[in-house]
């Protein structure tokens, strides 16, 4: 991530001796502060919030290593505190602190007056998706959060997950076939001796098939071999799952949307997904 450095900061930068700092936050119910410097912190960054104070506290353990590339990817980092502090640890136990957020400022304190140079720089920016406690006998306890960058929310899906039930609910259905199996199958594949089936005409693809004799097990409707039979996705949801000779089924046709649905549709459908 490209940044702009002030050119106070870009001189302290590079003298021989230079005195780096991290500083915390994790936005709990309250908001906590701490800061790996020798003494607390206090800064006002200009964003209307005021002066904020962040103590140099034994709480704040460890704060894992932040890498960076060119590429777009999802950073983490894992930030440990002390949990004898039972104020974090209650707060942990009790409260839902996942997709909390936690930033993480790195700046520089000029070495004679222990001065904050500059505002402190942005450097990570998440959100906890877990967390785990690590006891040792006689030495110590840490409460790990583990956090993922924001960047996280471009893997999560958009829209609505539906299944088959959902989409005879919500969805605009228009014609309706009836007839029975006159060969069994594994689950895949309809055939009906009796049938006529025409593709966009007496079937369409991601027409909805009901075998209502194999307690209701439902398949999408995924091309037509001939007249007689057609394939479809594997039934699910019923007793076998599978076609028997004189087992009855429905199917129900979409109403034309304007595009085809293709054989990557199954049961299970992200509405909205790309």
């Amino acid at each position: 991530m490209p940044r702009g450095l002030s050119g106070t900061l870009t001189t302290a930068l590079a003298e021989e001796s230079k005195y780096v700092f991290n500083l915390v936050e994790l936005y709990f119910s309250s908001t906590y502060r701490y800061t790996d410097a020798h003494a607390e912190i206090q800064h006002d960054f200009g964003d209307g919030e005021g002066n904020k104070t962040y103590l140099a506290s034994p709480n704040l353990v460890s704060i894992g290593a932040v890498n960076e590339t060119e590429k777009l990817h999802i950073g983490s980092m894992v930030v440990a505190v002390n949990a004898v502090n039972q104020t974090l640890l209650a707060m942990a136990l009790s409260e839902d602190i996942v997709n909390r957020e936690v930033r993480l400022y790195r700046g520089l304190l000029d070495t004679g007056t222990y001065a904050v140079i500059d505002d402190p720089t942005l450097i990570y920016r998440g959100k906890i998706k877990s967390f785990s406690m690590q006891e040792s006998v006689g030495a110590t306890s840490t409460l790990s959060f583990n956090t993922a960058s924001t960047l996280a929310d471009f893997e999560r899906n958009a829209g609505r997950r539906t299944n088959q039930q959902d989409q005879l609910r919500y969805l605009e259905f228009t014609s309706e076939s009836t007839g029975f199996a006159t060969s069994a199958h594994a689950g895949t594949q309809l055939t009906d001796t009796a049938a006529n089936f025409i593709l966009n005409e007496t079937v369409r693809i991601g027409g909805i098939v009901t075998n209502t004799d194999d307690g209701n097990s439902v398949g999408v409707v995924t091309g037509v071999t001939s007249p007689t039979v057609l394939t479809m996705t594997t039934l699910s949801g019923g007793t076998n799952d599978d076609w028997e000779v004189n087992d009855d089924y429905t199917i129900v046709a979409p109403v034309d949307l304007g595009f085809e649905f293709t054989s990557k549709m199954k049961t299970e459908i992200w509405w909205g997904a790309k």
